[in-house]
């Protein structure tokens, strides 16, 4: 048995050799991390900005022209509307003759009119200025008391 044991020992120093090659293999591994791992980063940086780059452009939008924003503008518009509407009563603006109390959002112009409505008020000398010379393109008619009439 000691004979087997002893026989065991000395392959096993005999093989010790071998954790050397595996030494170089790890070096081996090692120097081409330190070339290949850098490469491999740089190519991958190299397509990631071409895709990128191939990108079609985006069409001419308008994003104003979106159903939320409108909705949005409208709902800002009638705030601001009616804020506007008490503003000029407070100063004590004389409402009867109708005037257009002007821009108070974008593309938006608050117009007083009567109610009900009279042929004047569809004249074109009785309405907002930026109305009609195409500022704005929608318009909040309220009456004399601050009442909205109708919006377009």
């Amino acid at each position: 048995m000691r004979k087997d044991s002893s026989l065991t020992l000395r392959m096993t120093v005999k093989r010790l050799p071998h954790s050397t090659s595996l030494r170089a293999i790890v070096r081996s591994l090692r120097s081409l991390a330190r070339t290949w791992i850098p490469a491999f980063a740089g190519m991958t940086i190299i397509c990631i900005v071409l895709a990128g780059c191939s990108q079609k452009p985006v069409a001419n939008t308008d994003i104003t022209k979106s159903p939320i924003v409108q909705k949005i503008t409208s709902d800002l518009a009638f705030k601001t509307a009616l804020n506007v509407y008490a503003g000029k009563k407070l100063e004590g603006m004389e409402m009867t003759n109708g005037p257009c109390l002007g821009l108070i959002a974008t593309d938006w112009v608050l117009d007083i009119a009567h109610n009900p409505r009279q042929s004047v008020d569809d004249q074109p000398e009785n309405q907002c200025e930026d109305y009609r010379n195409g500022t704005a393109h929608h318009f909040i008619e309220m009456d004399e008391d601050g009442k909205v009439i109708r919006s377009r």
